[in-house]
């Protein structure tokens, strides 16, 4: 005689597994389409971020070529902060356009240290420029 518990022990199993392919088919599916277009959003974003950081490497630029390195370019006491005041901007705002930091430009205001390389000859720049010019350079640099 057969063993009956044995039987429907197995036919249980053979059921179970055919009701969790037939949930689990469709999730499976679901899953791949997931993961292809993670990565086709991974890629995208890796091209975004490298055209942004060319656009911002662009728009960084303040000092112009007519400035060379070589150049006598003197930074007085307290030409910072009066530059400043002078273009109505804040510290941060002066600090996005020099590229650095709103540390540096109070650290020169404080006369604790003074720009150099780079940096003096981008104050250099930004001493020529208006009030109507230094709000477009912000405007272009906080859409990037």
């Amino acid at each position: 005689m057969p063993n009956l518990s044995q039987i429907l022990k197995e036919e249980m199993g053979r059921l179970a597994k055919r009701e969790i392919k037939r949930q689990v088919g469709p999730l499976q599916g679901q899953l791949v389409e997931l993961r292809r277009t993670a990565r086709d959003q991974r890629r995208r974003i890796e091209r975004l971020e490298k055209e942004l950081a060319r656009k911002v490497e662009k728009s960084r630029t303040v000092a112009p070529l007519s400035v060379s390195e070589d150049g006598d370019v003197r930074v007085h006491r307290g030409s910072v902060r009066k530059h400043r005041y002078r273009l109505g901007i804040s510290q941060r705002e002066m600090a996005l356009l020099l590229d650095v930091s709103p540390l540096t430009v109070s650290n020169w205001e404080t006369e604790k240290t003074s720009p150099s390389g780079k940096n003096k000859l981008a104050f250099a720049e930004l001493r020529t420029l208006g009030v109507r010019d230094v709000r477009d350079r912000l405007e272009r640099l906080e859409e990037n």
